[in-house]
């Protein structure tokens, strides 16, 4: 096979060819040895690969991207040792390596004279990392060579999750596209610079600052300031520089709480425009929509994004409207792809008030971080706040009383015979649950706005089954084994341990806590 001309550069036959036959993988990566271009499946994003070691490969990469020369590229490697065959790695970047490869996180380091300067953006540092995805290290074991591959898109477009995309935007520009279904994450790998004394993260990706610092410690990882990059500087990471990820319909994305992004959207949409939102809100909506996943799922968040971007330019819409995830941990990588796909003057930001739910297990030690956290601010307990409501002539308790007249003595009612209403009755409980789940969210809002200067701490054993979570601009979880907390509950509540487990069962679990909160105390 002969390397692409630039004469017939974008008049040749892509074909399209499956990961799952181990033949048409030799032939994409026969294409990669002879200097050809060919679209393969990572964890993250589909890449535009060809030899990292060849100028003239590398160079029809920018070709048929569209992309800035001083962009550089992720070179991709499928064997450990190859890390400094490429780079010259130090202890820093070999401790994240061992800890992260093969996985999404790309490792700046110097370069080896191998490494040509257009592959590294003409810099004396290059961007390695061992893919996750197991056609990606096929192809390459397979070619021979390791691979510069930026997302096979055009350059500034959103970034392809499927090969479907990469079709869209490369049709008779590369050899072939290798079609290994969709990407696991969706959006790019985090990128580190480990040149200097400590780790600084250059682009956020799937793995956090904090996963990074269970390996280097506290002080051994930063993220990079917002005034890193200057006019006319060559940048040391993809999407550092331009403007990247956009879809033709102008995105605007909104920040706030969930309740507040709908709002402001429902406000503002109009029936030429588009909205990308959290499932909680999908129905609420007559113009085109694509569900963004439960506000607090940021996989999801990262899986659906560069694809809903290309689903709405084929449907035409002028604007999207897009809930902006809460930006902690993973979402970071969501928001920041967010941020440079949005035009100039169309990011809106409805964060005036810090709501901060923090929710845990019985034993968790949930109440006692709840006072710390909220020493300097306002801290609402909603098991105080429903016991004095019961023992109210509100709402809530008029309505309870209705629904539930046998736990309704001498016209006040009476917690005990509550429960013993609902006890083995689902059916009751979920009944008595909408009832007060709704009166509680309501009466905790109405303190909130009535104190639009003070931020607010939430107690909250129930925060995602009452909704409450809606309504908070950020998640707290306070988490400890199993063991400790039926130690803690035997103790509190001088009950056996056979009931404190039972107690337990009842709840939501931690990892579930652990998986969906911005924040995670371990106590």
């Amino acid at each position: 096979m002969k390397s692409t001309s630039a004469v017939s550069f974008f008049r040749m036959n892509t074909l399209m060819l499956k990961a799952t036959n181990k033949d048409e993988i030799k032939t994409a990566a026969a294409f990669l040895a002879s200097g050809g271009l060919v679209a393969m499946p990572t964890e993250t994003v589909y890449g535009l690969a060809a030899n990292a070691l060849s100028a003239e490969s590398v160079a029809n990469i920018y070709k048929a991207k569209g992309r800035p020369s001083d962009n550089p590229l992720i070179v991709h490697i499928a064997d450990m040792n190859d890390f400094e065959k490429y780079g010259k790695p130090n202890d820093i970047a070999k401790e994240l390596a061992e800890a992260f490869w093969p996985g999404p996180l790309t490792i700046i380091v110097d370069k080896m004279p191998c490494i040509p300067d257009i592959t590294s953006g003409g810099l004396g540092t290059v961007g390695i990392r061992m893919p996750a995805h197991p056609v990606a290290l096929e192809l390459i074991r397979e070619a021979g060579v390791p691979v510069a591959a930026p997302s096979a898109n055009t350059s500034g477009k959103p970034s392809p999750t499927e090969a479907i995309h990469v079709w869209d935007d490369m049709n008779g520009k590369i050899e072939a596209v290798l079609d290994g279904g969709s990407c696991d994450i969706g959006v790019e790998s985090t990128v580190v610079d480990t040149t200097g004394g400590v780790a600084v993260i250059l682009r956020p990706g799937a793995v956090t600052i904090d996963m990074m610092a269970d390996v280097l410690g506290e002080e051994g990882v930063m993220r990079v300031s917002k005034a890193a990059i200057v006019k006319d500087e060559a940048p040391k990471s993809p999407g550092m520089k331009y403007r990247h990820y956009a879809p033709k319909a102008r995105v605007e994305m909104v920040s706030g709480s969930p309740v507040d992004t709908y709002n402001y959207i429902k406000n503002n949409v109009t029936e030429k425009d588009g909205v990308l939102v959290f499932s909680e809100f999908l129905g609420e909506f007559g113009c085109e929509k694509i569900d963004f996943g439960k506000s607090y799922d940021k996989d999801m968040h990262a899986r659906v994004l560069f694809s809903a971007f290309r689903e709405m330019d084929k449907k035409g819409v002028e604007r999207i409207f897009v809930q902006c995830p809460r930006e902690y941990g993973k979402a970071l990588a969501t928001v920041n792809r967010l941020r440079k796909a949005a035009n100039e003057g169309m990011a809106t930001d409805l964060r005036t008030q810090k709501i901060v739910g923090i929710v845990g297990r019985s034993g968790s030690g949930k109440s006692y971080v709840s006072q710390k956290l909220s020493e300097k601010d306002r801290l609402i307990d909603c098991d105080k706040l429903y016991a004095d409501m019961l023992k109210s002539d509100c709402e809530m308790t008029r309505e309870l009383a209705q629904s539930f007249p046998e736990s309704c003595i001498n016209g006040r009612i009476v917690k005990a015979e509550l429960a013993k209403t609902v006890f083995n009755d689902r059916e009751k409980l979920e009944k008595l649950n909408a009832i007060t789940h709704h009166h509680i969210v309501k009466e905790i809002m109405r303190i909130v706005h009535e104190n639009p200067q003070d931020n607010f701490y939430l107690d909250a054993p129930t925060l995602f089954e009452s909704g409450l979570h809606l309504y908070c601009t950020k998640l707290v979880a306070v988490v400890a084994d199993e063991e400790t907390c039926i130690e803690r509950i035997i103790k509190r509540d001088g009950i056996t341990e056979e009931q404190a487990k039972k107690r337990l069962a009842n709840q939501m679990s931690a990892d579930f806590f652990k998986k969906y909160c911005d924040q995670v105390i371990y106590n």
